[in-house]
């Protein structure tokens, strides 16, 4: 990793990031960067979120546009040098040098980049065009960053932190804003509620030392509090309808899941990463087995009959069933220090195999 910055905090204090279109820049807007590679790394093991804007995968086309655009000239002025020298020496001098379609190698450079934040990485893609302009027009008018000096325009970068900062508000969170430019960084540092940070770098290596014995050890603490364990049972109750269970038993014929819900019973914490820490709080990702009530509904075959000739049943009949079952799902909270409690519970599974208890269905 990179030696870190001044900026750098010795630990993460949020686990929500933003990259600039600057840092996708430095990087060569290549997708299978190094740097890149370990935030999804981050992403799929550490719980960060990346976040993005419109604006900002519009300035990332906008860019490669330009840049292949000038590859595709210097391309040009060397293919005219090199023509010379082939058309003078044609038994030495045989190959070609292929036409770049500048168009074409932009949108596909983009449709990669985009489509691995999009995806891959599971970026928040904000709709930052949505912003008031009357909002951006104010700072404009009032001078303040990024429209500090006199002949800032940068509206761009204007609409862009508006947008993370109505977010973040939104939802209670911080921001690390990842970018080197000077005016994204008064920006971001007057917003309050977003923290600039220098580098990429700088961000995994904060990441990298949050997790220390000591503050692990002051997470186990919390969780085993009783406030804390009902904190989480409610907290994932609430948004447990983000769950899709599917059922994969074999008791119920063709069975599909119409229904699931929290039911009483422990939430109990499999394992833990604290992924972020501030004075007030810990964020810690979870892996956490949990008690639900599944309704599932099937095809009744117990008064149905098999015509062999034409290899179907007869008298099949629509039935319901509910059980009891403990999947275990991906959860990312806010444990709050003092007093002890969960500010905020948010599930990261998406689908997840269900079945019957075995004993009970023999």
């Amino acid at each position: 990793m990179a030696k870190k910055t001044d900026e750098a905090p010795a630990k993460l204090l949020t686990h929500h990031v933003f990259l600039d279109t600057d840092v996708y820049r430095q990087l060569g807007h290549n997708y299978d960067s190094p740097v890149l590679n370990a935030l999804g790394a981050a992403v799929e093991g550490s719980g960060l979120v990346l976040h993005a804007t419109d604006i900002t995968l519009a300035e990332i086309r906008r860019q490669l546009r330009d840049f292949v655009a000038q590859t595709a000239q210097e391309l040009k002025a060397v293919r005219k040098k090199y023509g010379r020298w082939r058309k003078q020496l044609p038994d030495t001098v045989k190959a070609d040098i292929p036409e770049l379609d500048a168009a074409a190698v932009a949108e596909a450079a983009f449709e990669k980049l985009h489509d691995r934040i999009r995806y891959d990485w599971n970026a928040q893609i904000h709709i930052a065009t949505d912003i008031h302009a009357a909002d951006v027009f104010k700072m404009y008018f009032d001078k303040v960053p990024p429209f500090a000096h006199p002949d800032s325009k940068e509206f761009p970068d204007a609409f862009v932190v508006k947008a993370l900062e109505k977010w973040c508000r939104d939802n209670g969170e911080k921001m690390y804003v990842v970018t080197r430019d000077k005016a994204m960084t008064e920006t971001v540092r007057a917003a309050e509620i977003l923290i600039p940070m220098a580098t990429l770098e700088d961000v995994l290596d904060a990441l990298a030392a949050t997790e220390t014995p000591d503050i692990r050890e002051k997470v186990e603490c919390l969780l085993s509090k009783p406030e804390v364990v009902r904190g989480l049972h409610d907290g994932i109750g609430w948004c447990i309808d983000e769950l899709i269970p599917v059922y994969v038993g074999d008791s119920f014929t063709d069975g599909e899941v119409t229904g699931h819900a929290m039911r009483s019973g422990d939430v109990e914490i499999a394992d833990f990463k604290v992924v972020a820490e501030s004075p007030k709080e810990f964020g810690v990702l979870m892996e956490a087995t949990v008690p639900i009530m599944v309704n599932v509904a099937f095809d009744d075959m117990s008064s149905a009959s098999y015509d062999r000739e034409d290899g179907i049943y007869y008298g099949v009949e629509h039935g319901a069933a509910e059980f009891e079952a403990d999947p275990e799902i991906r959860v990312f909270a806010r444990l709050t220090r003092n007093p002890p409690g969960v500010a905020s519970v948010r599930i990261l599974s998406g689908e997840v195999e269900v079945s019957e208890p075995y004993d009970d269905y023999m």
